[in-house]
This record gives structure tokens, C-alpha cells and sequence, in this order.
């Protein structure tokens, strides 16, 4: 017994099911559109009035809002704990590299946190710095859409945004993995009660530029391994989003990564 209603936003394929249910909360619905469509105007580095957008224009913001303290502050906890491989400021190098429009085009600042000015009172970047929360924000999303399901009175439900999902059920659901290397294949599957998923691959955004393959996931370090994709599972959309791009780049960093967030991560390699 359940309902489901799909949407898109973000450039994402939304599809969120209500466990319990047996008609759709119209309310609810208009409710997830409106908190996607402010969440992205907010925080898209793809729109010039956005927060994002304001800091990446020389703009300082005084008094900034607190989620968007609170997002810096957590993206800068990754770059620590990443050995500096989650890195806010490689979005401007995928513009140079092709992906999108070169004028959003900017180098990769390798101490980005010796640069930026953050603290409650006011956040700005040095001049030439373009950041993108993209790394981490449609899992910060996808838990604060659980928040909303929940103030409407929903405690069982699966919201699935682009296949990184959080799942608050009272029987396990089973989710087939998709091999990087084959969309038309499963390469396992898991089952989740309470939790959620993310996994991240350099096989679904690829493109050509200047006679070069570049994919979405950069490592502004350099470095190369031969891990193709990556799934986790975590109590958290956010910690599963994160962990998937940091383990994806640094493999090494699983098992510590793995226990000091309460996470479980799978590998896939060539």
C-alpha cells in the first residue's frame, strides 16, 4: 500500500513514494516542488542571483544565511578529512575542461580554505574563485526534504532523487545496484529499512573536448586509481552523497572514512 509522485528539478528525475498511503497529499506535493525550486535558486553556481552565484561574482555576504554557513562549514570538514580530494573549487575547471559554458570557466585553488573568508558574520571568496556545492548538495537536500515529509505527518516514506535516495520504512526495501561498466545490468543488490543511498561513477556524464574523454568526477589533485563506481550506504543522504565522490577519488581513505561516519562503501573496478 503506497503512492508515488515524480517531478523534476535541479536537473534531476525526482520519485518519491509514500509507504503507508493510498492518495497523494496534494499540499505535500506543491510543498517538495516549492523547497526544490528555492533550494536551487539558492544554491545553483548555474544562476547569477544565487547565493553561490553572488559569492562566485566577488560579492561578500554579510549576515549570510545559516544553512549556508552551515554548508560551507561541512564542505570544508570534507576537504579535511579527504586529504584535500573533496574540493569545492574544481567546478570552474569543468568549465574550462568543456562541461557547460567557458564563461564560468576557473582554475582549481588547492588551499581553498586558506582563502575564504567564513564565519557567521560574513562569507566572501578571493578574487578569481568559483565554488559548486554540487558535490554534496543534493544529498543535504534529499535529508531536508525528509525533514519536510516528516512536519507533514509522513514517517514512512522512500524519496529518490536521480538514484540517491533516503528510505524511512518498516520492511526492508530492496534496491538493485547498476554496473557502471553496463547499465543494463545489476551489479548486486542491498536492502534498507532505515537509511539511505548515493553512489558515484565516471561513465554517466562524460564528454569530449579538444580530442580528450573528461568525466564530471575530478580529482584536483591528480591522482588516478581504477575504481569505475562507488555505493554507499549511510543514516544520511548527505554522508552517502559525500562519501561516495571522496571514496571514488581516494579509495584508500575507505575504512577510516567508513567508521568515523558510521557509513559502509562498495567498490567497483575495472
Amino acid at each position: 500500500m503506497s503512492v508515488t509522485f515524480e517531478f523534476d528539478g535541479i536537473g534531476t528525475h525526482w520519485w518519491c513514494e509514500l509507504l503507508d498511503r493510498t492518495s497523494t497529499d496534494e499540499r505535500l506535493v506543491a510543498a517538495v516542488k516549492s523547497y526544490v525550486d528555492v533550494f536551487d535558486k539558492s544554491y545553483s553556481r548555474f544562476i547569477s542571483s544565487s547565493l553561490v552565484g553572488c559569492l562566485n561574482s566577488g560579492e561578500t555576504i554579510k549576515n549570510p544565511p545559516q544553512e549556508l554557513y552551515d554548508m560551507l562549514t561541512y564542505a570544508k570538514q570534507l576537504f579535511d578529512d579527504s586529504d584535500g580530494a573533496f574540493n569545492i573549487t574544481v567546478g570552474g575547471d569543468l568549465h574550462a575542461k568543456g562541461y557547460g559554458s567557458r564563461e564560468q570557466a576557473a582554475r582549481i585553488w588547492y588551499e581553498p580554505w586558506s582563502h575564504i573568508t567564513l564565519s557567521p558574520e560574513q562569507i566572501g571568496l578571493p578574487s578569481g574563485m568559483t565554488i559548486d556545492l554540487g558535490g554534496f548538495g543534493k544529498g543535504w537536500l534529499i535529508d531536508k526534504l525528509g525533514e519536510l515529509f516528516e512536519t507533514q505527518g509522513y514517517s514512512h516514506y522512500l524519496i529518490n532523487g536521480g538514484g540517491d535516495m533516503l528510505i524511512r520504512s518498516e520492511e526492508p526495501i530492496t534496491i538493485q545496484l547498476e554496473d557502471p561498466r553496463d547499465d543494463t545490468q545489476a551489479f548486486g543488490e542491498i536492502q534498507i529499512t532505515q537509511g539511505a543511498l548515493a553512489g558515484s561513477a565516471n561513465t554517466k556524464r562524460s564528454w569530449q573536448y579538444e580530442g580528450k574523454t573528461y568525466h564530471h568526477i575530478i580529482d584536483p589533485l591528480g591522482k588516478k586509481n581504477d575504481v569505475v563506481g562507488t555505493f554507499v550506504t549511510a543514516e544520511s543522504a548527505l554522508i552517502a552523497d559525500s562519501l561516495a565522490t571522496i571514496i571514488f577519488l581516494r579509495p584508500e581513505l575507505q575504512s577510516t572514512l567508513e567508521t568515523d561516519y558510521h557509513a559502509t562503501a562498495l567498490l567497483i573496478k575495472n
